[in-house]
């Protein structure tokens, strides 16, 4: 538990990510590909806050509304995809989420995946902190 996740389930987790991120970019997304985001943005704010990066609350806070656009938009129209805001900020994401899994120990990471489940079983809208 000291030691990363293996280098195999990186590898998928993050193909997962980087690929969901690709779909959703160019107009092919889904709901759920959506999700797999909003996972990833959870996981990288949980890890960040455990001390594995430093990226600022209000990234965090721009990427949930970007979520929240991308969201009403598939809902309104069918089409799953971030606007031209939210794909830098979901870029960012993964791509610290990337350097996280590299680095975090596994116990972290499964702390992590424990909180977002907690978050997901909630009544709370939102796990960040309100912002400033």
């Amino acid at each position: 538990m000291l030691l990363p996740l293996p280098a195999a389930t990186v590898r998928n987790l993050l193909l997962e990510y980087h690929l969901s991120l690709l779909s959703v970019r160019r107009g092919a997304g889904t709901a759920e590909l959506l999700v797999n985001l909003a996972r990833a943005m959870y996981l990288t704010y949980f890890l960040q806050e455990a001390g594995y990066g430093t990226p600022s609350f209000s990234q965090f806070h721009e990427a949930e509304d970007a979520m929240e656009r991308a969201n009403r938009w598939g809902y309104e129209t069918g089409i799953w995809m971030l606007d031209d805001a939210g794909y830098p900020l979901f870029e960012a994401i993964v791509n610290l989420h990337d350097r996280q899994l590299a680095k975090a120990p596994a116990h972290a990471v499964l702390s992590a995946d424990d909180r977002l489940s907690r978050f997901v079983a909630g009544s709370l809208r939102s796990p960040l902190p309100p912002a400033r």
